[in-house]
């Protein structure tokens, strides 16, 4: 029954790794706790003094999260991998829960969870995400619908879809869920199974500053439209300027061939700078006036979307 294994990358100084460890250790059916190190400060590493039997500690010599996971894809040889981050924290019950659901739904080839949100001055809140695969799929088409910390998927359908690519690093798990979506359903329970610890050092937080131009190539290239850029590589890690660059030019490319799709994704971009500035605690007056401009600037170039998002229809 010990079916499960656990990836875990982990990047630069792990100072909560060990806690996310002892809750992955108080959970069932756990087969092994793989840790794939992404430029670890081994010194600090090794004082942590983790001792486990079914650890296993492997050092990726390709710089990256989508490299570690790859890797830790590779190395498993279990039916499920469940993920965490080395900041987050799994509730007790999670992979029982998960691993029910995936033996009871053959169908299902990945299920989520909510998450409570936690750290810093964040408080403490639950981050809630559509249930069934329809609303899933239907939501990826503005924003990502599966929280990736969260996940356990079966390891043979994402080695089918084609595993994690570097070229939508920073965005991987997003357009993993696209893939993974053409061959089984993705599901979410509606239970926070997942402590996810916000802080801004985390790894995630390097990609902010082209999260909106990458997540619309993320939408672009997994759109039926995605033939007209057969020629990129997607094996190819993209430096942040390179994102811009190569956003710019497809960009230009769809609003020729598919204006519907451009002003779509367009859309979904306001929407994703909307939440942005949503977000922000102790607004200043300029950031309450950017606000104000760009639900005004949804409103008028996209009113069906805007709506959408007014009565609820949009998970914001």
């Amino acid at each position: 029954m010990n079916n499960v294994d656990v990836i875990i990358p982990v990047h630069g100084t792990p100072i909560y790794l060990l806690e996310t460890i002892q809750s992955i250790i108080d959970q069932q059916f756990i087969n092994k706790i793989i840790l794939v190190l992404d430029r670890v400060d081994q010194e600090y590493f090794l004082n942590l003094g983790i001792n486990q039997n079914n650890l296993i500690i492997v050092e990726s010599s390709t710089p990256g999260i989508v490299s570690a996971l790859n890797i830790g894809l590779q190395i498993s040889e279990a039916e499920f991998v469940a993920r965490i981050d080395s900041d987050d924290i799994m509730e007790p019950g999670r992979i029982l829960m998960q691993l029910d659901f995936l033996v009871s739904n053959p169908n299902c080839v990945c299920v989520g969870s909510n998450i409570e949100i936690f750290g810093g001055n964040f408080g403490h809140k639950i981050k809630k995400y559509p249930t069934s695969h329809k609303k899933i799929v239907k939501q990826l088409l503005y924003q990502n619908a599966v929280a990736h910390p969260s996940v356990m998927f079966r390891r043979k359908a994402v080695l089918d879809a084609g595993s994690y690519r570097p070229f939508f690093e920073g965005s991987e798990d997003y357009d993993l869920w696209f893939r993974l979506s053409k061959i089984g359903e993705l599901n979410n329970l509606n239970n926070p199974l997942t402590r996810y610890r916000a802080n801004p050092g985390q790894y995630s937080s390097k990609f902010s500053k082209y999260r909106v131009e990458l997540d619309s190539l993320v939408r672009l290239l997994n759109s039926h439209a995605s033939k007209e850029f057969s020629s990129l590589n997607y094996n190819e890690t993209l430096s942040g300027s390179k994102i811009k660059e190569c956003y710019q030019e497809c960009m230009k490319i769809v609003k020729v061939s598919n204006y519907r799709l451009y002003r779509d994704i367009k859309s979904a971009e306001q929407f994703s700078n909307l939440l942005n500035y949503k977000n922000i605690k102790n607004k200043s007056i300029l950031e309450y006036l950017i606000m104000i401009l760009l639900i005004s600037r949804l409103i008028l170039t996209s009113p069906i979307f805007a709506f959408k998002i007014l009565t609820g229809r949009i998970i914001r």
